[in-house]
């Protein structure tokens, strides 16, 4: 009986030790939980996801405003920093002081902070420059921020007098829609690729200063040839292998087939890159881009196939690859009409001095009896036919086959204006291909 009592204690002591330990251990379970909610006792870092989002016209050209604006204020020769002083001379008015705050003013909160730059260290921490300059944007995206419009941008800055390239910058570009403010945070060097760019502290608000405001550009289809047109001159002028790796693949591996041939192409044609201006343009939706034909005051074409804002292509012709629009229309054509095209094809090249090509529409045997090399013909063709040519459609016949056309060639250069009349013979083989010879 004595044994069973003790059991029954022995039970009981150790139902309360059982019960005290539970109880400890819930109120420490608790403790913990309440403290890690506890915003003072924790610090944490909060990072938002960034996701790319397809790039809209009108960010190009609102970013291309900012950029602008950040260049400009780079350049503390600005000459919107002098004027004439007390004295009647034309110098600088205004103090190194304003030119650093103008700087700073476009600088990101998050960029300042990280870098610990104030107004007076500014220049040790941001490349200035001390000449008007160009710039030209080479690549943009458009990142994802909930609070601000975030885009990563990459762009070179141009010598405005020979185009030579200065400087190559990737920066990130906040916009506040609501403040129509924006900022500048200026990248590391490491930074080589657009797409690897992303955005975790994300800024909320920028603040309105004196020069870090914007306003929407207005936008027309004129506004974009144009400045298509414009990127193609600076950056061919400031580096042709950027531009080489812009042009069409197809196109780009058989109008030149080297980096060397298309810098050749460049020097020949150098005045007339530097002055090209939109005469006429034609905007063409195709199933997978947008075909932006242009033609300058002096007749050349530039098409620009776009799949993206800031994702294009570059053509520089019309004959060098077959053009959806002038399959179709080569397609819907009689004998005498896709005759007079492969003619226009074969002139296109002469007035562009791309003789390889009208070489290469002659028939083998021609070529063999009448120029055995590509320089004897280039040689013959200068002799007779020059930059800026007429080409007048005469007569036209079937004989066994082969279809002749009979043209009368008119220079129009003014220091050897002539005209002489040829016949052309020509054989129409499969699909756009054809095979051509003229009386010498």
């Amino acid at each position: 009986m004595k044994k069973l009592k003790l059991i029954i204690i022995l039970l009981i002591i150790l139902t309360i030790v059982v019960l005290v330990s539970l109880l400890f251990v819930n109120k420490k379970e608790e403790s913990e939980i309440t403290d890690s909610e506890t915003p003072e006792n924790i610090e944490v870092e909060i990072e938002e996801e960034v996701a790319e989002v397809l790039l809209e016209r009108s960010d190009y050209f609102t970013v291309n405003t900012c950029i602008r604006e950040y260049v400009n204020t780079l350049n503390i020769k600005n000459s919107k920093y002098y004027g004439y002083n007390e004295e009647g001379e034309y110098a600088c008015v205004v103090g190194e002081s304003e030119k650093k705050e103008n700087i700073y003013n476009l600088l990101s909160n998050k960029y300042i902070k990280e870098n610990n730059i104030t107004i007076n260290n500014i220049y040790s921490n941001i490349n200035t420059l001390e000449k008007s300059m160009l710039f030209s944007v080479l690549d943009m995206k458009n990142l994802q921020n909930s609070k601000l419009k975030t885009y990563a941008v990459h762009f070179i800055i141009q010598d405005m007098i020979d185009y030579s390239i200065i400087d190559e910058q990737y920066v990130v570009v906040n916009i506040d829609e609501k403040n129509l403010t924006f900022s500048i945070e200026p990248l590391d060097e490491e930074y080589r690729n657009i797409d690897e760019i992303t955005v975790n502290k994300l800024e909320e608000t920028i603040t309105k200063k004196e020069n870090n405001i914007f306003t929407y550009p207005t936008m027309t289809n004129e506004d974009v040839v144009r400045e298509y047109l414009s990127l193609y001159k600076k950056i061919t002028l400031g580096s042709p292998k950027i531009m080489y790796n812009l042009l069409d693949e197809e196109y780009r591996d058989t109008r030149f087939g080297s980096l060397a041939k298309y810098k050749e192409y460049v020097e020949q044609n150098l005045q007339n890159i530097k002055t090209a201006m939109v005469d006429k343009y034609q905007i063409v939706e195709q199933d997978e881009y947008t075909q932006y034909i242009i033609i300058d005051k002096k007749g050349n074409y530039y098409i620009f196939n776009e799949k993206e804002v800031m994702d294009y292509s570059v053509i520089l012709d019309t004959y060098t690859i077959d053009t959806p629009q002038f399959i179709e229309k080569y397609n819907s054509a009689n004998a005498q009409g896709r005759m007079a095209l492969n003619l226009q094809k074969f002139f296109d090249a002469i007035e562009n001095n791309d003789y390889n090509y009208a070489y290469n529409c002659l028939s083998e045997g021609f070529k063999n009896n009448n120029f055995a090399s590509l320089e004897s013909f280039e040689a013959y063709i200068r002799g007779i036919c020059y930059s800026d040519l007429e080409i007048e459609y005469e007569e036209f016949e079937e004989k066994s086959g082969l279809y002749t056309y009979k043209i009368i060639i008119t220079n129009l250069d003014d220091n050897n204006p002539s005209t002489i009349q040829k016949t052309f013979i020509m054989q129409l083989n499969e699909g756009t291909d054809f095979e051509l010879s003229f009386d010498i």
